[in-house]
């Protein structure tokens, strides 16, 4: 089996390697890169590795060094740079994002990887999406609605951040099924929809995304201040998500943009 949408976890990646008793490998590419740029060989063990490169690809990773990704490192760090006969030369009738995402032949992806010692790469960080908070350090928001995703109750989640506030917010979509099952394990009643404008569901919400951060080992500034609930569910067909189910961050701040200006103005400086 082979999964390459984006990172496993390592308890996915293990559950699905022993429930289907298969080998489970992870790969990684864009659209750019017609599909696959790494690849695990079938033989790998190892978790939260993308593998090596396919035979066609040459990668090399570039300096980050407001984020502190330095490919001098050790291990090494960096944008992943790629190039080779599977990537494609620019983009349609676009020549302003090809001169910004193309330097001679290399592709800059906007992912932030890492060399392990076995040669593999490993994807550890999104260079896009990126802001600064009012103290000065970056949050890269795509890693932490990866990391937040791993809570209980979240089904979609949007982290927003504001330049003015030392921490950001999350916008979140609550999995129906968990929600309504806690409220009744907790004796708090009504519907699903009255249960998103329930201030102790929030607190409980905002309580499970901090733990989930805390176990992963997430920095102070990277911790979430305040939760936005909403019942509706995020599509493709009312417009908050992609065809490919990624978010479309714009849209959603568009959405919520006066209940995330109520929620940014009430964190502490």
């Amino acid at each position: 089996m082979l999964s390459g949408g984006a990172p496993l976890s390592k308890d996915t990646h293990e559950f699905l390697r022993v429930c289907f008793g298969v080998p489970v490998v992870q790969g990684y590419g864009l659209t750019e890169t017609c599909g696959g740029a790494t690849l695990q060989d079938l033989d790998d063990t190892q978790y939260q590795v993308a593998g090596s490169p396919v035979a066609c690809a040459e990668i090399k990773l570039v300096d980050v060094p407001d984020m502190n990704y330095l490919s001098t490192s050790n291990p090494p760090r960096g944008e992943v740079w790629i190039r080779g006969d599977n990537v494609v030369r620019g983009y349609f009738k676009n020549e302003a994002k090809t001169k910004e995402d193309f330097h001679d032949a290399w592709f800059a992806t906007g992912d932030v990887g890492q060399w392990n010692p076995n040669g593999t790469l490993s994807i550890i960080d999104r260079k896009k999406n990126l802001v600064k908070l009012s103290h000065g350090e970056y949050i890269a928001l795509e890693r932490l609605e990866s990391i937040y995703k791993g809570a209980s109750f979240i089904e979609s989640v949007c982290v927003h951040g504001d330049s003015s506030k030392p921490n950001p917010i999350a916008i979140v979509h609550p999995s129906k099924p968990a929600l309504t099952k806690w409220a009744q394990n907790n004796g708090i009643h009504g519907e699903y929809e009255a249960l998103c404008q329930n201030q102790t569901v929030e607190q409980e919400i905002l309580k499970e995304l901090l733990a989930v951060g805390r176990k992963s080992q997430l920095k102070s500034f990277e911790l979430v201040k305040s939760v936005i609930l909403t019942s509706e569910e995020w599509t493709a067909e009312n417009g908050l998500l992609t065809a490919a189910m990624k978010l479309k961050r714009q849209a959603i701040q568009e959405q919520f943009k006066e209940s995330i200006a109520k929620h940014v103005a009430q964190i502490e400086d």
